[in-house]
């Protein structure tokens, strides 16, 4: 009866342990703190990792303030930093101002296929939309200008991709977390 007591609690012993040491990791997995020019030099590095960056709001998107660019040092180089998900939006008064981000650095690729998907769906939309009758003329002007400017855009990164040594263009961004202003040192 003792070995048997003994075993079952050896067993929970490993069991709990075993669950500790996932948590402790999870928990202390290390936030990079970088500048812009660090993380452009090297992204692949970074990519799915939790990173802390700080910089100058250079731009807060005005349809819905979902994005903003940040800039840090005289480089000029900028960063795209999306709302995660428990930002609703970026303000547009931070513009101009420092902020510290802490996110989720991620990596966009761009390859033949997702260009020619995107044609595809833009073809299609534009067929759906020839078969409606009645429509607002004035709208009508407004989808087609937006239609050619998206069809633009795939011209160009397809441009882009016929130059670029890969088979695929990256874009990258910070899925934010978290973001404070930082103090005006006075």
């Amino acid at each position: 009866m003792l070995k048997q007591t003994f075993v079952l609690l050896m067993a929970l012993v490993f069991v709990f342990s075993c669950g500790d040491n996932g948590q402790e990791k999870a928990q202390t997995q290390e936030i990079a703190e970088l500048t812009v020019s660090e993380l452009l030099a090297q992204p692949a590095d970074y990519v799915d990792k939790p990173i802390r960056i700080e910089g100058m709001v250079v731009h807060v998107c005005r349809h819905g303030g979902k994005k903003m660019f940040i800039t840090s040092g005289k480089s000029g180089e900028r960063i795209k930093i999306t709302t995660g998900p428990d930002i609703s939006a970026f303000e547009l008064a931070l513009e101009g101002k420092d902020v510290i981000v802490e996110g989720v650095f991620k990596e966009q690729r761009i390859d033949g296929a997702y260009l020619d998907q995107k044609e595809a769906d833009l073809s299609a939309s534009t067929k759906i939309e020839a078969g409606h009758e009645g429509h607002d003329h004035e709208a009508d002007t407004t989808d087609t200008s937006e239609k050619e400017l998206a069809k633009k855009q795939i011209d160009d990164l397809r441009k882009q991709l016929e130059q670029c040594e890969f088979d695929h263009l990256s874009f990258y961004s910070v899925e934010c977390t978290k973001f404070t202003e930082k103090e005006a040192n006075l």
